[in-house]
């Protein structure tokens, strides 16, 4: 009987052979997740002018993932270790629920249709996390109690509970001209104060000019005007509104000392404010169509980290600091390539850009993400796009912190085609086809590949 053993040689040039990490390193998870939804609707009242509906609807979405990361003791990386073999245990725990209720009332007024909306929502959120290691381990085990350093390198609980009241006005004057209005107060224990509630406010209107009388034109089967106007909020991280202690080793005994990390008492959530404004064509019968949409998107009070001098004691806080600004355009365009009893082909082709910048930053300009200044990282400077790309060598241009842009990871512009086929009423063919230009990435996979063409093993870098 013939045995055969597998070897994975060291690397010389990096860390571990890669062959050697894929074979005998352990990288696993195993998530489970269950979500569900059910929703109510009673009849309140029903007459031949109005109705009013009682809706209600919530759901549950829960998320176990349990992770395992193990490295044996005489892989490359671990012998030159204090105490080789390596492994790590986690546990993420998550469960949120939702739930709304809405009063939906209909009525007319002469030859105008007009909806109420007056609703309430809640939703809950829960997230538990745990994160032990266990390094110097007894030959072939991960379990942590085999280790003969155990430490838990993290563990976070988290809650989170949001509440809003909305109410919306919708009229309709024979699908002629189509107008809604509404606003929605919310508040959040993410918040600084949590017991405010923030208002948001949204509009709309669009006029159906095809539906007037005077319209006679037949091929053109819609044109729409359509203008709206939203807010929406963003939230703190969790964590980011509340001072907590930290634990810590004092003379030998555990205590407890403040978080470097204090609070805004004035912080309030970011603030979206976006303008919108479109035309939508219908030709034949609307078998074709056009539609094309501009639209302008302001958040305010961005929600960034200040740092004040180090003799503060103090590393971080997070405050309104900016203005960002998105702009863009988004064509459409729509064709009913075929429509009988046996087939139905619909095709679509969509186009967008987007153009992104900061155009206020009340706090010192920085880089974020990425793998550091020297591999590339993000800048984020008043004036520039928050996906700038930028790294060394250094500059004398102060507004890009020194650094020399390389680019900037949003695309030129995106395109996609889709096209859904049925046939025989029994059978459904889809696919999508997406096209991106421009925009750059930060990969050092790539750069890695790069180092290894320019110096083939045997050379030296």
């Amino acid at each position: 009987m013939l045995l055969f053993f597998r070897t994975h040689p060291d690397n010389p040039y990096f860390n571990d052979n890669p062959l050697a990490v894929r074979d005998r390193g352990t990288n696993n998870a195993v998530v489970d997740r269950f979500m569900s939804a059910a929703n109510l609707g009673i009849d309140l009242i029903k007459s031949e002018n109005a109705s009013l509906k009682f809706i209600l609807n919530g759901g549950v979405d829960y998320l176990s993932h349990n992770s395992l990361v193990h490295f044996p003791e005489d892989m490359q990386h671990q012998k030159a270790e204090a105490n080789p073999g390596d492994v790590m245990w986690g546990r993420q725990d998550n469960f949120n629920t939702n739930i709304q209720g809405t009063f939906v009332f209909n009525t007319s007024a002469g030859s105008t249709d007009l909806t109420t909306t007056l609703g309430a929502a809640r939703i809950d959120q829960q997230s538990e996390f745990l994160l032990s290691r266990g390094r110097g381990l007894a030959g072939g085990q991960t379990n942590l109690r085999w280790a003969a350093v155990q430490s838990v390198q993290a563990q976070i609980n988290s809650r989170g509970t949001d509440q809003g009241y909305y109410l919306q006005q919708e009229a309709n004057w024979q699908d002629r001209i189509i107008g809604s209005a509404g606003i929605r107060m919310d508040r959040s224990t993410l918040n600084a104060d949590q017991e405010k509630f923030y208002p948001f406010y949204k509009g709309g209107i669009a006029v159906n000019l095809t539906k007037f009388d005077f319209w006679s034109a037949t091929v053109v089967s819609q044109l729409k005007p359509r203008i709206a106007y939203g807010q929406s909020g963003g939230l703190p991280i969790f964590g980011n509104t509340f001072e907590s202690l930290e634990s810590q080793l004092i003379g030998g005994q555990l205590g407890g000392q403040v978080s470097a990390r204090a609070i805004d008492p004035d912080l309030k959530p970011e603030t979206a404010n976006e303008l919108e404004i479109g035309l939508d064509f219908g030709f034949l019968d609307n078998r074709f169509g056009i539609e094309a949409t501009y639209y302008n998107k302001t958040i305010n009070d961005l929600i960034l980290d200040q740092q004040p001098a180090e003799s503060t004691g103090i590393t971080a806080i997070a405050t309104n600091a900016g203005t960002l600004v998105n702009k863009g355009i988004e064509l459409g365009l729509t064709a009913q390539l075929v429509n009988n009893s046996n087939v139905n082909w619909t095709a679509r082709l969509l186009y967008w850009q987007n153009r992104s910048e900061i155009t206020e930053l009340l706090i010192p300009r920085f880089t974020t993400g990425g793998f550091g200044p020297s591999l590339g990282t993000y800048l984020i400077s008043e004036g520039y796009s928050p996906t700038t790309i930028v790294a060394t060598p250094g500059t004398t241009d102060a507004t890009t912190s020194n650094f020399t842009v390389y680019g900037d990871r949003q695309a030129d512009f995106d395109m996609s085609l889709g096209s859904q086929l049925r046939f025989m009423k029994n059978f459904e063919f889809n696919f999508l086809l997406h096209y991106k230009n421009g925009g750059q990435a930060i990969n050092l996979s790539a750069l890695y590949g790069m180092m290894v063409e320019q110096h083939p093993i045997g050379a030296k870098l």
